[in-house]
């Protein structure tokens, strides 16, 4: 199993894959939400984390799409952005399992997850 991480920031995608790689979980990166939509269909992909904006597309359009698919593949949004309120009760009701800040303690609010989907 593998993270798709989709974030529109090439420096944030690269550090994002040495993190995931430093603990040993494979991730595949991507900028374009298509591009990663294709890449669900291998059925290897365990968790989704990923930016609101991306380079082709919403996030929130890519959060329905997946939510939405057969692939049951649980979403963590990770993005520079502060959310509004009624932002998180829209991200829950999408069925997005967390949000983290990226200026935030976003390496260790991951953990819990990552032992959730990757366990060792």
């Amino acid at each position: 199993m593998k993270v798709v991480h989709i974030d529109n920031s090439k420096f944030f995608r690269n550090l994002f894959r040495v993190y995931l790689y430093d603990k040993g979980i494979r991730v595949e990166s991507f900028a374009s939400g298509e591009q990663a939509m294709e890449i669900l269909q291998d059925g290897d992909v365990g968790l989704i984390i990923m930016g609101m904006v991306l380079t082709d597309m919403d996030g929130e359009d890519l959060i329905k799409r997946v939510t939405t698919s057969p692939y049951n593949i649980p979403v963590i949004i990770l993005t520079s952005d502060t959310l509004e309120p009624e932002e998180d009760v829209l991200l829950e009701k999408l069925g997005v399992i967390a949000h983290f800040s990226k200026s935030g303690p976003w390496r260790e609010q991951l953990i819990p997850y990552l032992d959730r989907y990757f366990p060792t």
